[in-house]
């Protein structure tokens, strides 16, 4: 029939939240990507809230500190280009740590073109012609030729040409493109 007893004191801190911030993208090889907005702010914690954006170029098997990224929101400098991951971490004055939810940068590869091409046969003839062939990226493809004369075809080989200098700019169905003449 003994009998002790103790008292103790829980303490049970606010809800403490990293946030959110704005969705995927998908951008171009050496694109640049929109500015990462603060769709939640950090919340809750003890004391003052410090963030820091980290980002992973692994799926996020590692994550790494951007350096002086440390404000709620994040502009990835331009010329990105392999797909990234990033995050926002936040660090409470306790040293707890919580983190946004993770948002993906998807970076597409550039096509790009071969060409074969056919010079006139003769002074004055449309014997001309040009092939190409689009490799990386993603089909299907939209062409844009110019060339002299007012010359303008959206195929992706053309023929019966003149002599002179053709453009191209063919574009993939990611909305990536690349020029050549």
């Amino acid at each position: 029939g003994c009998s002790s007893s103790a008292n103790t004191t829980i303490t049970v801190s606010g809800s403490y939240s990293g946030g959110s911030i704005s969705g995927n993208q998908s951008v171009c090889s050496g694109g640049d990507p929109t500015a990462f907005t603060n769709v939640s702010s950090a919340s809750g914690g003890s004391g003052t809230l410090t963030l820091q954006w980290q980002e992973s170029t692994n799926a996020g098997s590692t994550w790494s500190d951007i350096s002086g990224a440390n404000s709620a929101t994040y502009d990835v400098p331009s010329g990105i280009t392999s797909t990234t991951s990033y995050r926002r971490k936040v660090t409470d004055g306790s040293g707890n740590i919580e983190y946004s939810n993770t948002l993906v940068v998807t970076v597409n590869p550039n096509p790009t073109v071969s060409k074969t091409s056919t010079n006139v046969n003769c002074n004055g003839s449309a014997s001309g012609s040009i092939d190409i062939t689009m490799s990386a990226g993603q089909s299907p493809y939209t062409f844009s030729w110019t060339g002299p004369s007012s010359f303008t075809s959206t195929s992706e080989d053309i023929s019966s040409l003149y002599a002179g200098s053709y453009s191209v700019t063919a574009t993939d169905n990611n909305g990536c493109s690349v020029s050549t003449s």
